[in-house]
Parts: C-alpha cells; sequence; structure tokens
C-alpha cells in the first residue's frame, strides 16, 4: 500500500512538471472555424511599449491554423480576421499564458468557445460579470468625448461619466486574488492609467512577485512620470524656438502664469480645443501676470510651418521639432496630445490636463486670486430674520459678488476685488421684495453695515469703510459748493425742457456741461482733491453730463497715484470709444437682419444720410421719441435720407412685438444680443438709450443724440 502510494505521487509529480515544463516552453493556440475556409489572422498583443500594433500573421487553411509562441507574462491578444487582403470580418480575444493546449472553435465569431487557459477562463468570468459596468462607462465616456464643445451637454453627462468611472474602479478593487492575478493588473493599466491617485492605491493592492509583470512594471513607472507633473511639482525648464527662431524660455516668465499647451499640426482634438484656448487669450491678453505658449509637437518644419501660418494664432507657437521624442514631452510626460498645463508665477504645475470650459475656469480662478484681494461685509439688520442679502458691483460691471441668508438679523459676503469700486448691497424679504438697499464703496478687508429702522426704511451705517466715509464726505462737500449749486439750477432747466419738449437746446445743455465743469474744477483746485480715490467715482457719477473734452481734462488732473484705480480706468476707456465715433468720425460698419430676417450692413446705404437710433422694447424714453421719429420719417422719407432703428433687445418676440405694436414703418433692425452683449453697441459705445447718430452720405459721423422736435429741424437743415 505504501509502494503504491508512492508510485501515485511520482507519476503526479512527473505529469505536474511535465504540464510546468510544456507552459515554459511556450503557448499552442489551435483554431477551428467552421464556417470560414481560407484567410489570415492578425495577431496584436495589448501590452505597453509594443513596437509594431501586429506582432504576427496566420495563414488559414480550411478554416483551421495554430498559434504558437512563448510569452513572458501573460497578456491580452486579439486576434483580427480578415477573409481577403481587405476584406475584415471581426475580432475575438484570448487573455494568453504559456499554456501548451488552448483550443479556439466555433462556427463563427460569435460562436467560439475558448478552453485550455485558466487566465483566460478567469478574464472571461471578469468580463462577463463586470458586462454592464464596462459597457455603461464605455457608452458614457463616448458621449462626454463627443459632446466636447457643447458645453450644456457636456455638463449634463459629466457626473454620470465621472460615476460610471468610479464604479469600474470600484469593481476592479474588488476582485478576487486581487494582489497575484495578472489579469487583474492588466483591468488596472487598461482603465486607471490616467487617474493618478486610484492608480496608486491599486498598485500598493499587489504582492511584491507582482512587480516585474509587464502591466504592473509600465503602471510604476508611469504613476513615477504622472507623480512629476503633478500639481505642486517644479515644472520643467526649457528653451523652445519659434518659426522664426525667436527663443523663448520657460524661466523667463517667472512672475507669470503661463498657460502651455502641447499639439500638433496632425492632431484633430487639438483643433477642437482652439475655439477654448482663444476664449483664455482674448480675456487675459492684456494682463501682464499671463502668458500662452503652444508646443508643436511636428518632426517636420514644414508642417509646423504651414500650420502656424494657417491658424495664425495669436500666442507664441515653439518647437524643437523632436516630436515626442524630446526632453520637453519626456519632462512633462506627454504621450497623448492635446496636453494643457498651467504653470505658476513661482514655476510650480498648478493644473494638468486641462480641457475645454475647465479650462477657463481655472485660468480665470487662479488670475483672480493673484489680480485680487479678499474682503469681507459683516452686516446687520434690526428686526429681520429669514431673508437673503444681496451684493453686486456697480455698473459697467454689475456682476454679482455673493450672496447669503439672513440669520437673527446678520449676514456676511465675501468676495475679491482687483481695485477698490463701489457696489449695491439688497436685503431682500423670503417674498422677494427689497426690505433695505444702500450702495457703498467696497475695498479689501473686513468691511461692516449695520441697517436700523426709520419708520418704513432702513438707515446703513458703515464701518472699517474708509473710502467709503471718505465718499460720503466728498458728496456732501461737493453738493454744498456755491459752483454745484450753479449746475444744479442749469440741470433743473435742462431737465424742465426734457419734460416739455423731450429734448433741450445746444445751448442749455452746453451752459450745464460748462456748470458742471466748473464744480469740479472748484473741488480740483479750492479743495485739493486730486488725490482722493473717491473723487475718481464721483467723477465717474457725472461723466455722461460733461462734454469728452471736459472729461478728459477733468482725468489728467487726477494725480499720478490714481491713474491705475478703477473709475479713472474706465472713464479712460470710455473716451477712448467716444473719440472712436464722434463727430467727425468715420461711422463704423455692422450687419444686423430685418423682422424677415433679410441682412442689411451700414454700407449698404453709402450715398445718403442716415439717422441711426439705438432703442428697445424695454425702454420708456425710447417710446417717447417713437412720434418725433415717425415726423421726421413721414416728412423727409422721400428725400435722399434713410431712417434705421437698431433694437438692444435680445428676444424675438419682444422685438417683433414692439414693432407692431407702435407701427414701426422705416427701416427696424436687430442682433438679438441685448445693449450689454450687441457687438454693435459696443462699437457705438451705447450703454444707454435712446441714442442716436446722424451719419452724411460719405459715411461721417456729424451729428449725435438727438431727441425731441430736433431730430426733424436738424435733419432738415442737413438736407438743404
Amino acid at each position: 500500500m505504501k509502494l503504491k502510494s508512492i508510485c501515485l505521487f511520482s507519476l503526479l509529480t512527473l505529469l505536474s512538471g511535465g504540464m510546468q515544463a510544456q507552459k515554459e516552453n511556450g503557448y499552442k493556440v489551435n483554431i477551428q472555424l467552421g464556417n470560414q475556409s481560407d484567410g489570415r489572422i492578425m495577431v496584436s498583443e495589448r501590452v505597453p511599449n509594443t513596437t509594431a500594433w501586429f506582432t504576427d500573421t496566420l495563414q488559414l487553411k480550411g478554416g483551421k491554423t495554430v498559434h504558437t509562441g512563448k510569452l513572458k507574462d501573460p497578456c491580452l491578444v486579439t486576434y483580427s480576421l480578415y477573409k481577403s487582403k481587405e476584406d475584415f470580418i471581426g475580432t475575438f480575444s484570448i487573455f494568453l499564458d504559456n499554456s501548451p493546449c488552448v483550443q479556439v472553435k466555433g462556427k463563427d465569431l460569435r460562436s467560439l468557445t475558448i478552453t485550455g487557459s485558466s487566465t483566460n477562463d478567469e478574464y472571461q468570468r471578469i468580463e462577463k460579470e463586470g458586462k454592464l459596468v464596462f459597457s455603461r462607462y464605455a457608452s458614457l465616456r463616448y458621449q462626454y468625448g463627443k459632446a466636447f464643445g457643447n458645453k450644456a451637454l457636456r455638463d449634463s453627462l459629466e457626473v454620470l461619466y465621472k460615476k460610471s468611472f468610479d464604479d469600474v474602479y470600484s469593481y476592479i478593487m474588488q476582485l478576487p486574488n486581487f494582489a497575484e492575478s495578472k489579469v487583474v493588473a492588466y483591468y488596472v493599466y487598461d482603465y486607471l492609467m490616467n487617474d493618478s491617485k486610484k492608480l496608486k492605491t491599486a498598485l500598493a493592492k499587489f504582492s511584491p512577485s507582482m512587480d516585474s509583470n509587464v502591466y504592473i512594471k509600465y503602471c510604476k513607472e508611469e504613476l513615477a512620470r504622472q507623480e512629476k507633473i503633478a500639481v505642486g511639482r517644479d515644472a520643467y525648464d526649457f528653451c523652445l524656438s519659434d518659426i522664426d527662431g525667436k527663443q523663448y524660455r520657460l524661466s523667463d516668465y517667472r512672475g507669470k502664469y503661463v498657460l502651455m499647451e502641447f499639439s500638433a499640426s496632425w492632431c484633430g482634438w487639438c483643433k477642437k480645443e482652439i475655439p477654448f484656448l482663444k476664449k483664455v487669450y482674448e480675456a487675459h491678453k492684456d494682463d501682464k501676470n499671463f502668458q500662452m505658449f503652444t508646443i508643436n509637437l511636428d518632426d517636420k518644419k514644414e508642417k509646423w510651418e504651414k500650420d502656424v501660418k494657417e491658424l495664425n494664432l495669436p500666442w507664441p507657437v515653439i518647437s524643437d521639432l523632436k516630436a515626442f521624442n524630446s526632453e520637453v514631452t519626456d519632462a512633462y510626460n506627454v504621450h497623448g496630445i492635446p496636453m494643457i498645463f498651467l504653470i505658476s508665477p513661482e514655476g510650480k504645475i498648478v493644473a494638468n490636463n486641462l480641457r475645454g470650459e475647465n479650462m477657463i475656469k481655472t485660468v480665470a480662478k487662479h488670475l483672480e486670486e493673484m489680480n485680487t484681494s479678499p474682503f469681507s461685509l459683516k452686516g446687520s439688520i434690526q428686526g429681520f430674520n429669514g431673508g437673503r442679502a444681496y451684493l453686486y458691483t456697480s455698473h459697467p460691471e454689475s456682476r454679482l459678488v455673493d450672496s447669503c441668508d439672513v440669520k437673527n438679523d446678520i449676514f456676511i459676503l465675501k468676495g475679491r476685488l482687483k481695485k477698490s469700486m463701489r457696489g449695491f448691497l439688497f436685503v431682500r424679504h423670503s417674498n422677494g421684495i427689497d426690505a433695505a438697499m444702500s450702495d457703498m464703496y467696497l475695498q479689501p478687508g473686513d468691511m461692516g453695515v449695520d441697517f436700523k429702522a426709520d419708520g418704513r426704511r432702513y438707515i446703513a451705517t458703515y464701518s472699517n469703510a474708509p473710502l467709503q466715509a471718505e465718499y460720503e464726505a466728498l458728496v456732501d462737500e461737493f453738493k454744498g459748493s456755491e459752483a454745484y449749486k450753479k449746475y444744479k439750477q442749469a440741470s433743473d432747466k435742462v431737465q424742465k425742457e426734457f419734460l416739455e419738449k423731450n429734448s433741450a437746446s445746444p445751448k442749455l445743455q452746453a451752459q450745464q456741461c460748462e456748470a458742471l465743469f466748473a464744480a469740479f474744477e472748484y473741488m480740483l483746485n479750492e479743495k485739493g482733491k486730486s488725490k482722493s480715490e473717491a473723487m475718481t467715482s464721483l467723477l465717474n457719477d457725472y461723466s455722461g453730463w460733461l462734454t469728452i473734452e471736459q472729461l478728459e481734462t477733468l482725468c489728467k488732473r487726477m494725480d499720478a497715484s490714481l491713474q491705475d484705480s478703477y473709475y479713472l480706468t474706465i472713464l479712460r476707456n470710455y473716451i477712448a470709444k467716444e473719440q472712436k465715433v464722434a463727430t467727425g468720425k468715420l461711422a463704423i460698419n455692422f450687419t444686423a437682419k430685418d423682422l424677415n430676417g433679410k441682412e442689411h450692413s451700414l454700407s449698404d446705404f453709402q450715398g445718403k444720410y442716415i439717422f441711426l437710433e439705438f432703442s428697445a422694447s424695454w425702454c420708456s424714453w425710447c417710446k417717447k421719441e417713437i412720434p418725433f421719429i415717425r415726423k421726421a420719417y413721414e416728412t423727409l422719407k422721400d428725400k435722399n435720407i434713410v431712417f434705421i432703428t437698431l433694437m438692444m433687445d435680445d428676444k424675438r418676440e419682444r422685438w417683433v412685438s414692439d414693432v407692431e405694436k407702435y407701427n414701426i414703418e422705416w427701416l427696424n433692425l436687430s442682433d438679438l444680443k441685448g445693449i450689454r452683449n450687441s457687438e454693435i453697441a459696443k462699437d457705438y459705445n451705447v450703454s444707454a438709450i435712446p441714442a442716436s447718430f446722424v451719419i452724411n452720405p460719405d459715411g461721417i459721423i456729424i451729428d449725435r443724440d438727438l431727441r425731441g422736435e430736433r431730430i426733424l429741424s436738424t435733419l432738415k437743415e442737413y438736407l438743404k
């Protein structure tokens, strides 16, 4: 009995050793396809750093062939079947090890059974049990990628896409025999390579015996490369040239944020990224703390130069013409493009793998933090609970800075400011009705505001707000001066005439401008307010009642230390825009559509006088102008003049309704972008309506802002 046991043990040992020896000798895959006579099978191994897509070619004779070879590590092998040279039929895959007798049988590719490989059995089980998880991820990944450029759709898919990836990760991490499985190693390589955090966690679960596995080894190398370009790491310095030979060194731009894109002439996805890159450039091109580069990865100079000239990008496009064999691509681990990095002023990587809208937001966020300072506004409002507080910046920004609930009379609003500026604070009941409001001068630091009830209204008192206190004192001093009182008298006469006639005489308006100019001269000369930042805000408040020449003179009188202040910057920009559309300047051409969708350009009417009015359905003062424009139109429509009203609406139905309601007979156009977003309004510096321009047959602006009876009387004079 003992002898039999010894013999049996020896036999098992011999068989086991023989099988191991066969595995060490390599694999043998017998393929039998019942309905396929002759053809060829192209073999590819899904392993990292492969030098060729196809590693072998098998000839199929009578539906049969044999694939032999030897693998260092088990890996996924794909077999692509062709009936003829170009007649592709389909594929099947095996997670192949060095098993000596792998059998692949079936009438066709759909009915295949694969036996003889334990690693393939494991692979098939993982695929079957994870089918729903993998297919959902693949579908959402495709949809998410396809939605690039469609912000609304991409945003709606983002949560689902990320959740599906998390589900794949969770499924992989709970697979049996994780630590020793060469099949699981493939799934980690295939799915987790682009997520450093998840990849690192997964790799830590493998046994040290797996370190030499082809997938694990590559994943660890890739993780090391990814960690070199992780957020917070030093950005690799480089020196590359543009097509004209000018050199750009990254370290020369210390102190600035640098957006750096890797691209190539042949890359379709890179071309899709260009509109987003252009948005970043347009938003920050004047920011002294920002620079952009595109690093071209072509290896032929003619392709690079052609791409540069065709795209005509306004930022530098640089290259070493080494493609993916460059020290730069190696340092930044670039093996797929587009690849976009944001580098900090200290030369650190602050973001990588940026794309689309996320890139725009990321750059804006970091530049805002660099160019702005934080502030907070702690407020209290007597006897108030359950409403909400809102803080907006003043015109022209008119941006919501922050909002919060009011709890037990208290609210705290926070934000960031590039420069000190005025803002508007609203406290609203839960039903949306305003309870209290105030405008105040916002500045960096911790400010306070206290609202006390005074009958049916609230009175605001500010604390730790020196610019607000300065502004309030300045207004009192300004309005208390004799010079201001003379201006107020002139202003009252203008307002009275406007109410009576819908216009005021040029002489009366000129007197008003002169009186206001004198009042500011008094504050600057007699009161020495040229160094007061609050004075710049006061000047901005009254800028619309001064001539451009007067406004420019007063701006220049302000101290040099204030020239970069918020309101002087706004005023200089306003003056520059006004000078472009001043009388004597060539009218800026534009194109807009009428109600029938037909396009009209201003240049279409060259050789005629043009009365161009900016209006909108929501503008009550514009409605008061309609009878006067109609009278001028009816009187002069047979003369050498065309009347055009440009509607600053953003909703077609409102535009249509307004034209029908008021029976507008003259040419009525719109770009349906609204007054804030209309390029036409921006070109003509129109931020308030009604506004009008008179253009002569040579296309020169000869008059502006005609109102009431002056429309007809002035146009008659020009048409004589």
